[in-house]
């Protein structure tokens, strides 16, 4: 709702964060795509919904495109501290990948 009401910015690049990983948290994989993809769209230099998407296809088990949506972000940044603000979650799923 409050996507469509005149957030722009930062706020509607955490907005669409938030929703994007509540649909991730209840399993709704495909609603959480959506929701990442159309952000990206909105906001291509935002590395941190590059991020929760792989997250997301991690979670929904596609596995090729987690690996080659992070592989393609790591080529992207160097040092960026809005990603190393998730360095918890980030160290998350790297221990999922090498169980």
């Amino acid at each position: 709702m409050a996507i469509k009401h005149g957030l722009a910015g930062n706020e509607l690049a955490d907005c669409f964060l938030g929703l994007g990983s509540s649909y991730r948290m209840l399993k709704d994989y495909k609603k959480s795509i959506q929701v990442f993809l159309e952000a990206i769209n909105i906001f291509p230099n935002n590395n941190e919904l590059k991020l929760f998407l792989s997250f997301t296809y991690f979670d929904n088990n596609e596995l090729k495109k987690a690996y080659s949506s992070l592989l393609i972000l790591l080529t992207l940044v160097h040092k960026d501290d809005n990603l190393l603000a998730y360095k918890n979650a980030i160290n998350s799923y790297l221990e999922k990948i090498s169980i």
